[in-house]
């Protein structure tokens, strides 16, 4: 507009319908809104912008000023009616930015103006001989010097935290096994078990039958704990239950399914409880 026509812009003179216009991308917007759909709004609103970077970008007026003046002056003022309605809808996504692009179109809406496009659905045509503002950049780039001071600046704020003195630590952490896909963890049916009896298995040094109450349902699991835990210790305990796993038979037994323990840098066993006591049955997500 500058540079063509002093910043005035050209009289209305296109065929483009007000109707169609507005069913196509004013409705998408204030139905969305009116849904509280605010992300499926901006899209509809960004389908806007991205309406007048194609005409823009099909029409070439940069091209078509030497050859077809009129034209061009048609093709100019379509787009200006463009970003009048974008600076319109622009106020509920970006208020700040609406008033910039306000003064840089020379747009002075009066309130029944506003109500008739948002209540309306009424596209907006500027009226003859519209004079633009200053022009100027409406964002600034951030340059990558900018994004390391920031970072910089977090980085010095997070405060060193010392290992606690009644945390034993230990390099002789187990290696991390095979990944997994979280559908391959989905399939893991994990529940809070009861344990109602315990007793040891005959010819067995390392194995205690246990008895599980799990909901309704009672079942038997063979676990390798002997050698840590007593029958009289481990009755009455909450367990992490591994419910799906496949029966098998152990010593003519067989165990349905598994109990999960934590084991520590020296060996010793430890039950995984609810930090409280759960229905038995629960199930762990």
């Amino acid at each position: 507009m500058n540079k063509y026509y002093d910043g005035r812009v050209p009289n209305r003179n296109h065929t483009h319908s007000q109707q169609e216009l507005s069913d196509r991308f004013l409705k998408p917007i204030t139905e969305k809104l009116s849904q509280y759909k605010f992300r499926d709004a901006l899209h509809a609103f960004m389908e806007l912008a991205r309406y007048g970077n194609k005409f823009l970008a099909d029409t070439e007026p940069w091209k078509l000023v030497k050859s077809d003046t009129a034209k061009t002056e048609e093709i100019m003022q379509f787009a200006y009616e463009i970003l009048c309605n974008i600076c319109i809808a622009s106020e509920v996504f970006l208020p700040q930015t609406h008033q910039k692009l306000l003064s840089q179109l020379g747009l002075n809406l009066d309130a029944s103006e506003k109500l008739n496009f948002w209540n309306q659905n009424t596209w907006y045509v500027p009226g003859n001989n519209s004079q633009i503002g200053e022009v100027s950049l409406l964002f600034s780039k951030i340059e990558d010097e900018t994004i390391e001071k920031q970072v910089q600046k977090l980085q010095n704020s997070i405060p060193v935290i010392e290992p606690s003195p009644q945390i034993e630590t230990t390099t002789n952490t187990a290696p991390m096994k095979d990944i997994i896909q979280f559908e391959d963890f989905a399939k893991l049916d994990l529940r809070i078990a009861t344990v109602t009896h315990c007793e040891k298995v005959e010819k067995a040094d390392k194995l205690l039958n246990l008895t599980l109450s799990v909901g309704t349902e009672t079942c038997t699991v063979l676990s390798g704990i002997a050698q840590h835990f007593s029958p009289e210790e481990v009755v009455g305990k909450q367990v992490l239950y591994l419910y799906n796993l496949a029966p098998r038979k152990m010593r003519g037994i067989e165990s349905q399914g598994m109990i999960l323990m934590a084991e520590d840098s020296t060996g010793k066993l430890r039950f995984m409880q609810p930090s409280e006591a759960v229905e038995s049955g629960s199930q762990v997500s």
